[in-house]
């Protein structure tokens, strides 16, 4: 996983570009949104390996709907 500097400058662009959709939360909470989005994608791509079997294409795929599902709260 990336270091905690790293994810910080991350999820930094990752809550402007939410703002910048539209996304309805103060910035502080997009912030917030976008390190919950980034730590829970590196653990389960760590996880998940290289997609070398089908389950591991099943929790990156049940990562993305989650992910989707944890956005809708902020844009529409």
């Amino acid at each position: 996983m990336l270091d905690r500097k790293g994810n910080e400058t991350l999820a930094i662009e990752l809550a402007s570009a939410l703002e910048r959709r539209g996304a309805d939360a103060p910035h502080e909470r997009l912030l917030n949104v976008a390190r919950v989005l980034l730590v829970s994608a590196g653990a389960v791509l760590d996880s998940a390996g290289l997609r070398e079997s089908p389950r591991d294409i099943d929790i990156i795929d049940d990562m993305h709907a989650m992910h989707e599902a944890f956005l809708a709260d902020y844009l529409d």
